[in-house]
């Protein structure tokens, strides 16, 4: 069973890459990693490292790394 905060930073990258309309290969390959890493951490398998959440965050929320942790309410329109 996923951590609290792994299937928060799940829910909200998932919200990233869908607002975005990229596929888990456009946002792998953006970042160097591989569509199935993306996948997995989408579905909370696994968390990417705090660099490739600096990544990610840069990719998909103009850099704010908070995003990974809104609860919704928080989340940017």
């Amino acid at each position: 069973m996923p951590s609290h905060a792994a299937s928060r930073i799940a829910i909200n990258l998932d919200r990233g890459i869908r607002e975005k309309g990229w596929t888990n290969r456009q946002v792998g390959d953006a970042i160097g990693k591989t569509e199935h890493q993306v996948w997995r951490w989408r579905h909370a398998k696994n968390t990417p490292s705090l660099e490739t959440l600096m990544a990610l965050a840069e990719l998909l929320f103009d850099g704010n790394v908070a995003e990974f942790h809104a609860d919704g309410s928080e989340a940017a329109a």
